[in-house]
């Protein structure tokens, strides 16, 4: 009788996913320390001259101007029970976790930004770690890590994220990033579990992530449509967990409102903006159009080339009631039509079951529906547009360039990337790349003080 060969096991900790089909993945801690070392080591490489910088723009008013911030641990209690900001009429805002990250971070290193820059930097690598895992989860049967690869270093070094990492006062909105991503994980955690208890405790999580998400800033909204979005795309029953995720988020939300009233002390005040800040406050929705094209050609072109950046464009910098011959109009109407052509194009694909188009269809979504809201038509803010308004859309905009990209050089998106075989998609991504990083190391600086910035946004404006 002849003797079987031994047919020889993996290696437990190997790189390499062993798995004979579907998307390429790589297997083991050692993958996973490798990988979340690199990004920790890019995020200080590209960001650690900021560490120097002082204190800048709006920091006054969160931060190193709150006495209670400067009480440390003890004063975390009252920053729940006060509004986040005020001006010469009144508090307004209430973003409790976001200052009580500073509170904590005083109470550690002192009263000083340097600390706060440092921190700023872990807290943004570690947004990277979470996306890349969060996309690896939702997209595990569709994409290979290498396009993940691509994904991630497009939105780790895209220079609009500047505003959000070397500002301490926009921690907000990468804690607001976190928690909202959090809230979606829960809820595909939550559906995906067939125990009721499970389901119900990743719900609770998921709502409660929701909920301080908007206790950091208000941007964690946007999660109110990426988890229904996620969820209808990479779910089993999809319009049913849609529409459950968002009324139980909608209900954990209202609770908390509850919750807010009864703490905060009352108040009928709210933010009051002065005519350079945003001129379009009084206006009607309907009256904004021409400004709506105007501001989605401005954001598109800024994720593309982000080339002069400045943090303030008020108004007399970015015109608030453009004409329809104004250029920046025209190049948003001629955008609109190619996302609807665009838009209809994938949907008919989607339908007629193409591979991959669900992953193109998802990451069109996500990008324009997140774009959407800042484009001055339905509600206006402070400065009309802002660089870090594009920080939760770009992950979007990452995931449409690296597929683009990947289109362009007819590579697979499930299989391994070999040098040998894709050495130019891989130049160009690096040049692409090393732009992006240098553009991102140059501007650091500028956010030194608050005569730097001012200084050198006034030159470019």
């Amino acid at each position: 009788m002849a003797n079987k060969k031994a047919v020889p096991k993996p290696k437990k900790d190997t790189l390499i996913e062993a798995k004979p089909s579907g998307p390429f993945h790589f297997k083991g801690s050692n993958f996973h320390v490798l990988f979340i070392g690199v990004v920790v080591v890019l995020c200080f490489a590209l960001y650690g001259n900021s560490i120097p910088n002082g204190y800048s723009l709006d920091d006054e008013f969160v931060l190193h101007g709150d006495t209670t911030v400067q009480k440390g641990i003890a004063g975390i209690p009252k920053l729940f029970g006060m509004r986040y900001a005020w001006d010469q009429k009144g508090a307004y805002g209430y973003r409790p976790v976001v200052k009580a990250s500073f509170a904590l971070e005083d109470q550690f290193f002192g009263v000083s930004p340097h600390p706060g820059h440092i921190i700023n930097i872990i807290i943004y690598a570690l947004l990277i770690v979470f996306l890349f895992y969060f996309l690896r989860k939702i997209l595990f049967d569709k994409v290979s890590d290498y396009f993940l690869f691509f994904v991630v270093a497009i939105f780790l070094s895209h220079p609009l994220h500047t505003e959000v990492v070397d500002s301490l006062k926009n921690r907000d909105a990468m804690l607001a990033f976190i928690f909202g991503l959090f809230c979606t994980y829960a809820f595909v955690k939550a559906f995906e579990n067939s125990g009721m208890t499970k389901r119900i405790v990743w719900i609770v999580i998921g709502c409660a992530s929701f909920d301080l998400g908007c206790l950091s800033k208000f941007d964690t909204r946007l999660f109110l449509g990426i988890t229904p979005l996620v969820l209808y795309f990479f779910s089993d029953k999809k319009v049913r967990n849609s529409l459950l995720s968002i009324l139980f988020i909608i209900i954990g939300f209202f609770v908390s409102l509850i919750v807010k009233r009864h703490i905060l002390p009352k108040t009928e005040y709210h933010r009051t903006f002065v005519f350079y800040e945003n001129p379009l406050l009084n206006s009607h929705w309907y009256q904004r159009f021409q400004l709506g094209f105007a501001s989605l050609w401005f954001y598109i072109h800024k994720l593309i080339l982000p080339k002069d950046l400045i943090s303030y464009y008020g108004y007399d910098e970015f015109h608030p009631f453009p004409k329809w011959s104004d250029g920046n109009v025209l190049a948003g109407i001629v955008i609109a039509g190619f996302i609807v052509w665009a838009g209809y194009k994938l949907i008919m694909l989607f339908k007629e079951e193409k591979s991959g188009m669900d992953v193109w269809l998802f990451a069109f979504l996500l990008f324009m529906g997140t774009l959407i809201v800042y484009i001055n038509v339905v509600k206006v803010g402070p400065g009309i547009v802002a660089e870090r308004m594009m920080f939760i859309p770009s992950v979007g905009f990452a995931l449409l360039a690296s597929l683009l990209l990947f289109k362009a050089f007819k590579a697979s998106l499930t299989a391994s990337i070999h040098w040998s075989k894709y050495s130019s998609m891989y130049l160009v991504s690096l040049v692409l790349i090393v732009l992006f990083s240098g553009r991102t190391i140059a501007r650091n600086p500028n956010w030194m003080s608050h005569l730097s910035i001012y200084e050198h946004d006034a030159k470019v404006a």
